[in-house]
């Protein structure tokens, strides 16, 4: 394919040399890490919604999240199609940091 955008696209996520796959690997291993930490603080600190309209949409995504993990467990052996799923956990990764953002907020007004 001689397209100038998918030249850059194809160099930028499959580098050529070790040194830099290896690292790329790291850092997005890191990221997706980072995503399941936050994830898990949402499961944790769900109890905290303000009404139960909002209780409801993170229970629900958190059972979401539960079928998907299941469902990726039984039938897929490689993980091919998580990445369909991907708006879901970034969904619930930022209901995550928005918890450590609220608790970290009442720690410093706590602090005054």
């Amino acid at each position: 394919i001689d397209n100038p955008i998918a030249k850059f696209v194809r160099r930028f996520l499959t580098f050529q040399d070790k040194k830099s796959h290896e690292m790329m690997k790291n850092v997005w291993n890191g990221i997706w890490l980072l995503a399941m930490i936050l994830m898990a603080v949402f499961a944790i600190n769900i109890n905290n919604a303000k009404n139960k309209k909002v209780m409801f949409l993170k229970l629900s995504i958190v059972v979401s999240i539960c079928g998907l993990a299941l469902y990726q467990a039984i039938f897929e052996s490689r993980a091919r199609y998580i990445f369909i799923f991907m708006p879901v956990f970034i969904f619930a990764a930022s209901f995550g940091f928005d918890a450590i953002l609220n608790k970290v907020r009442n720690f410093s007004y706590e602090q005054r």
